[in-house]
């Protein structure tokens, strides 16, 4: 079982600076939210001493385990779809440029046509409205 599915089935919660909140609720705070969540569960998780190698860890640290690897992936995305909304914009603003940069280039080229071919390309015009 993944552990989107696990924290689901155990609804895990996250105490953040926004609250506690569940899985869904994480997708939608800021992302500077979820990051401190994962620096202080990081430090939380250094700072436990294992008590035995012999038995198992205790149930509450898997949890903790659970929620950093939930919080962390849910923050790779996050910032995976920034990275591509800022690429997409960017690709935008460039496209609508290069076609500015082609309409006028078009318009310089008309202006280079001689007034007979300008007539013809009117009355082509012309023609097609009819």
């Amino acid at each position: 079982m993944d552990n989107f599915m696990k924290g689901t089935k155990l609804d895990i919660k996250f105490n953040t600076s926004s609250g506690l909140l569940n899985i869904h609720d994480m997708w939608g705070v800021h992302i500077s939210v979820v990051d401190m969540f994962l620096i202080n569960m990081q430090k939380e998780l250094a700072t436990e001493v294992t008590e035995s190698f012999i038995k198992p860890a205790p149930k509450a640290n898997k949890i903790k385990e659970l929620q950093f690897e939930i919080a962390k992936a849910i923050l790779e995305q996050r910032v995976a779809d920034l990275d591509k909304a800022t690429k997409s914009k960017a690709n935008r603003i460039r496209r609508e440029k290069l076609l500015e940069i082609k309409a006028g280039n078009e318009d310089k080229a008309l202006l280079e046509i001689s007034p007979e071919d300008l007539d013809k390309l009117i009355a082509e015009t012309e023609q097609e409205e009819d």
